[in-house]
């Protein structure tokens, strides 16, 4: 089984229809990292300008805006498929009437 992504002390940023549009109010930090749900990571966030934790999945991540190295300062794997872009193709028949 693969291991999650991020660690306790990576900073993270949300896609943006998650929460605020705001680069600032979709900041966050891991606090620790669930067991997984279903084949999904989960982690336990805080943003800085809330006084409770979130617990989010890694699909809820924006990979474009978070930084590319862990806590650590070692890089990030890449994804195999880009993040934010459909699996789904669009219907290119029309359907009878």
């Amino acid at each position: 089984m693969p291991a999650p992504k991020y660690k306790p002390g990576d900073t993270l940023v949300m896609r943006s229809g998650l929460t605020h549009s705001s680069m600032a109010d979709r900041t966050c930090t891991v606090v620790g990292v669930l067991p997984s749900d279903y084949g999904r990571f989960q982690y336990r966030v805080r943003f800085e300008h809330e006084n409770f934790e979130r617990r989010v999945v890694e699909a809820d991540v924006d990979i474009d805006e978070t930084p590319t190295t862990s806590r650590g300062g070692q890089p990030r794997e890449k994804t195999a498929a880009p993040m934010g872009k459909s699996w789904l193709k669009p219907l290119t028949t029309k359907p009878g009437k």
